[in-house]
């Protein structure tokens, strides 16, 4: 699951915009908002739904990640919540916690 994810982040950082083209802070507004990722995990087809919003003064992106697959007692196969933020100390470095419930 984890490298869904991964594999979307690093898409988007390898985009064909240079660092140079694009202000320092250019990537986590371009996260904001709502996006379905569907993929393949454990040879099965997955589709999550991913919201991205501010929080605190727009000092943290949180995205939030849902499976629309369901596990036997209803609840979501699985879910995460990641805070996103910039380094102080590099300034165009984003930094992320990730929590999930397991």
């Amino acid at each position: 699951m984890n490298a869904l994810i991964g594999a979307f982040l690093v898409g988007l950082l390898a985009s064909p915009l240079s660092a140079q083209s694009r202000p320092p802070d250019s990537l986590l507004p371009r996260l904001a908002g709502r996006w379905a990722l569907r993929g393949t995990i454990a040879r099965q087809q997955t589709v999550h739904d991913v919201t991205f919003g501010w929080m605190l003064n727009r000092g943290y992106l949180e995205m939030h990640k849902v499976s629309r697959q369901r596990s036997a007692t209803g609840t979501p196969a699985y879910e995460a919540v990641v805070l996103f933020a910039r380094d102080p100390r590099q300034g165009s470095t984003p930094v992320c916690g990730w929590t999930t419930p397991e």
